[in-house]
């Protein structure tokens, strides 16, 4: 009975007795339903098929894994007995006589005991293995070893010893498996030098996709905008057939000076015949023709195709006033009233001045809308539509910009045409309510504003004015075109209290937000005409400010249509103006004329101190370096004390001897005219 209970304790559910026939185990592993949800390993289903070892003669039934001896480490499933994996019932009334006998010691004969012949399969084994749901499960090629005490057992007349060490397992034939068949050497060097040129062809392309990236991530902008357009007069620019008045063939002579000054655009002012050129050069009769002084169509096709491969395009200014007022003579004369364009008073205009107003007749509408079309077929880039304000009064004022641009767009061809126009426009549409709604329409088909700043007079509120008026309120809105000195007004020279201030004033005006512009002989300090007698040259006092241009190479022994002028300048001094280009062009804390910030334009240009004789203004731009350019534009030297508003920086550009040093603002001394750009420390 106590074995009974040894029993009981160990083995009080359903199980299968094993044992080894070499060594007798006093352990059992009694395996019920609790234990086979918490150890699986325990209950393995058992294999679809089997060939009872210890039956002679039977069809195979379902598979036991063959016995091993224990010292057997041989792995043919042909040479390993097979033993049934589902545990007979046990019947706990029949317990007491299942007990194992005494253990008895007996010789150790070196033999492994085979199985007794009557472990043939039970009834309850034959119904569990033809069981479909368990047979399914039997593809598991997993292992598993039983432990079980040495006993034996009386059941159907007939005594079973236990059995232990049985392995479970799916008998497979190795042939049935195709992949052992593969060439797997060969599958391997595929594999291997498939991965390896993926890896070099994923590398080749990630360095050919670096290489061809930009070594800068700067903002995108059109040639025209922040970048240096030069304004020349033709007839007192260079002579070359020493008549005295310079021409086209001259222009094309100094185009590597041009170039070599950082110029990406040349504006031409009057080319078009008149009477007593150049003289009278504003009296203009045919806007389609090329004035004889100047040269011929040849001339000109050889001047364009000159700057344009240098990248330089050009621009050409037409005088509608000058062409409208030729017309209307015309008219008179002729007394053709189909063909005479009205003319009214519009009191309208800025400052309440009475001004002519211009309505256009078809013809004359059509008349330039073929103008700005010849004129494209012979590679010009843009147009200066000089005196526009006369016609804003018209009531197809708008019919006719829109026209005229698209003009220029049939002839764009992957190269923006541009039309610029003066700030009288904006101002005149900006003030007046009647006129208001002809604003957009100028804003959104005109590219560039000529925008006039005098240096002489307070430059913080004239800068101020332009960022905060109406181009600077939309990003695609013109930007301003801004002119120092130009046919309209007196040599920049002549109007500031040293005259060889004009450079410093010209590098101040290359610094701020928009397009620059440089009037021909700036550069060099280039005066008025000084009339001493009061009495030769008087009839053309309007023309005293277009003296011709000093060449080192100037025959002397010309007599120019205008007495030669006085330049306070050398000729190099044009390469601060070069050196000021290249840096306005690699920054957009300069060329770009404001910043995008949350749908509105926010000004990028600040002048931080001004006075009578010197200015510093700040240029900025999120995540590049700030600049400030510092101009003495008097006469005496000056020091100030600006350390409360920068402390210091790089001087990249100096007229003096700054450059290339560190710059602290405590102490900062100008002399006269000079000018330096300095790189603030971030």
């Amino acid at each position: 009975m106590a074995e009974l209970s040894n029993m009981a304790g160990v083995g009080s559910t359903e199980g299968l007795f094993t044992q080894t026939l070499t060594a007798p185990s006093p352990e059992f592993l009694l395996v019920d339903e609790e234990s086979s949800s918490t150890y699986p390993l325990l209950t393995p289903s058992p294999p679809a098929e089997f060939d009872h070892p210890l039956a002679l003669d039977t069809p195979p039934v379902l598979a036991y894994e063959r016995q091993l001896s224990p010292s057997s480490i041989d792995t043919d499933l042909s040479s390993i007995p097979t033993l049934s994996s589902v545990a007979p019932a046990v019947d706990y009334g029949t317990l007491a006589n299942c007990l194992p006998p005494p253990p008895v010691s007996q010789p150790d004969t070196g033999k492994v005991l085979e199985p007794h012949s009557g472990m043939g399969s039970s009834s309850s084994s034959s119904s569990v293995l033809q069981d479909t749901a368990a047979s399914a499960q039997l593809l598991n090629p997993h292992h598993y070893l039983n432990l079980a005490n040495d006993v034996t057992c009386q059941e159907n007349g007939g005594i079973k010893p236990g059995l232990c060490g049985i392995t479970l397992g799916v008998r497979k034939n190795p042939k049935d498996f195709c992949f052992l068949a593969w060439n797997w050497p060969l599958i391997r060097k595929c594999c291997f030098w498939g991965m390896m040129s993926l890896t070099v062809a994923c590398v080749c392309v990630i360095i050919g996709y670096i290489t061809t990236l930009p070594t800068r991530c700067d903002p995108p902008r059109s040639w025209y905008q922040g970048s240096l357009i030069y304004e020349i007069f033709p007839a007192s620019f260079h002579d070359t057939d020493d008549d005295g008045q310079g021409d086209l063939r001259g222009i094309s002579a100094k185009v590597h000076y041009l170039e070599s000054m950082g110029v990406r655009g040349v504006r031409l002012n009057s080319i078009f015949p008149s009477e007593n050129y150049p003289e009278h050069y504003y009296n203009v009769e045919n806007l389609t023709q090329i004035e004889p002084v100047l040269g011929s169509f040849a001339d000109f096709r050889f001047l364009v195709n000159t700057l344009h491969e240098l990248n330089i395009s050009l621009i050409l200014d037409l005088p509608l006033g000058s062409f409208f007022k030729h017309q209307e003579e015309n008219a008179k004369q002729t007394n053709s009233v189909g063909h005479a364009h009205h003319v009214i008073i519009n009191n309208h205009i800025l400052n309440s001045n009475v001004n002519k107003t211009v309505y256009l007749t078809p013809d004359l509408h059509g008349a330039i809308s073929e103008v700005l079309d010849f004129w494209l077929s012979h590679g010009v880039d843009g147009f200066y539509l000089k005196d526009l304000e006369n016609l804003v009064g018209d009531e197809k004022f708008q019919q006719h910009i829109r026209q005229w641009k698209g003009v220029l767009k049939r002839h764009k061809q992957g190269f923006d045409k541009i039309l610029i126009c003066s700030e009288k426009v904006i101002k005149i549409l900006e003030n007046d309510q009647i006129l208001s709604t002809k604003l957009a329409t100028v804003l959104t088909h005109f590219d560039l504003v000529d925008t006039h700043i005098e240096m002489s007079r307070d430059v913080k509120s004239q800068i101020d004015a332009v960022q905060g008026g109406v181009m600077f309120s939309r990003p695609g809105y013109p930007w301003p075109l801004w002119t120092l000195g130009s046919m309209d007004t007196t040599r920049l020279a002549s109007r500031l209290p040293s005259a060889n201030a004009s450079l410093a004033a010209i590098l101040v005006g290359m610094m701020l937000p928009g397009t620059p512009s440089v009037f021909y002989g700036d550069e060099i300090g280039l005066d008025n005409l000084h009339d001493t007698d009061k009495q030769d040259f008087r009839d053309i006092s309007h023309a005293h400010h277009l003296g011709m241009m000093h060449w080192r190479m100037n025959a002397q022994r010309t007599l120019h249509w205008l007495p030669r002028v006085q330049a306070h300048m050398p000729l190099d001094s044009a390469r601060w103006i070069s050196e000021t280009a290249v840096l306005r062009d690699s920054s957009p804390s300069i060329y770009m004329h404001a910043i995008w910030r949350e749908g509105n334009l926010v000004p990028n240009c600040a002048v931080k101190y001004i006075d009578k004789t010197l200015i510093v203004l700040e240029r900025l731009y999120p995540r590049r370096h700030s600049y400030v350019i510092v101009a003495n534009l008097g006469s005496e030297t000056e020091t100030r004390d600006l350390s409360k508003v920068f402390y210091g920086g790089h001087v990249v550009l100096s007229t003096g001897d700054h450059a290339g040093k560190y710059l602290t603002f405590h102490k900062l001394t100008m002399f006269p005219g000079e000018a330096m750009i300095v790189k603030l420390d971030k």
